[in-house]
């Protein structure tokens, strides 16, 4: 899974780099510099980026069930599970949390910059090469 844990950190981190970019951009306004706006901000990005990123895994799901049918179930649950077994062995203490958000302006703002933030580090699909690792 070396791919899997390189190609989510190269997520995260170009996340982060466009996500401080639009707060830099919109931060001219003086009700962008408050905090409330920022956290506004973060969390709905967050929020709206998880939701693309489960619309986009259920459309590969999708896809790929169509193309190969249902041969790939199985592959896709073990490797779920491992996923699920590595982050429990490294994060056993875990619990949800709950944010709240008070600035409207902050929270579309987020919105809006995670609707056009860009999921696919410039590519749309994997090439067979980058698994090869």
């Amino acid at each position: 899974m070396p791919v899997d844990l390189d190609l989510c950190e190269l997520l995260y981190t170009s996340l982060l780099v466009q996500s401080a970019r639009v707060l830099d951009e919109v931060g001219e306004s003086p009700t962008a510099r408050t905090r409330s706006f920022r956290n506004a901000f973060l969390i709905a990005y967050a929020h709206r980026v998880g939701e693309r990123l489960q619309d986009a895994r259920k459309r590969a799901t999708a896809a790929a069930t169509q193309q190969h049918g249902s041969a790939l179930v199985p592959i896709l649950a073990k490797r779920s599970d491992a996923v699920d077994r590595v982050y429990a062995a490294r994060y056993p203490s875990t619990r949800t949390i709950t944010f709240g958000s008070d600035n409207a302006q902050g929270w579309l703002a987020g919105r809006a910059a995670a609707e056009r933030a860009d999921l696919t580090g410039g590519r749309e699909r994997l090439d067979k090469s980058d698994l090869a690792s």
